[in-house]
């Protein structure tokens, strides 16, 4: 079986075989990894590619860098993206540099997290929004339960 993974760094479509999207594969076109470890940094003209031609899950994160909570939930995402290489797909998306896909989707107070595959987009609010908990532990800990019920959804724990 054959798996189509956007490449974090062209955003070329490859094409691996699924029982080897853990041993390290390379993109095609730039020789880039396409699991580096590290989630990838999308922008309005890359989101839908990425969202509509991987064949695995990806977890996107809406964020945006004058928000407290976002920044404290990047190292969960980056151990996430590390410890997931080859099963599951991370991305970030800065709402302040991508507002067009941010204004798509129902994305509001900044950032939250979303789960997609097939082209589908699947959003769940989580570190930002006015009817968020006030404090970044709060918060942390929010996102943190929504990543894990998207996880738990998928049969990643």
């Amino acid at each position: 079986t054959q798996t189509r993974i956007v490449c974090p760094a062209c955003a070329a479509v490859n094409t691996v075989p699924s029982e080897r999207l853990g041993d390290g594969p390379i993109c095609g076109k730039c020789k880039e990894a396409l699991f580096n470890g590290h989630p990838a940094e999308l922008s309005d003209a890359t989101f839908d590619r990425h969202v509509a031609r991987n064949d695995i899950p990806v977890l996107v994160d809406f964020w945006a860098p004058w928000c407290g909570p976002c920044r404290m939930v990047a190292p969960a995402l980056e151990e996430i993206a590390g410890k997931q290489k080859g099963r599951l797909k991370v991305v970030k998306v800065n709402v302040d540099s991508a507002p067009t896909t941010a204004a798509r989707l129902p994305v509001s107070g900044g950032a939250s997290g979303a789960t997609a595959g097939g082209g589908q987009v699947g959003v769940d609010e989580g570190h930002g929004g006015d009817e968020a908990v006030d404090d970044g532990v709060g918060l942390v800990a929010v996102a943190l339960f929504i990543l894990r019920e998207a996880f738990e959804r998928r049969g990643f724990i």
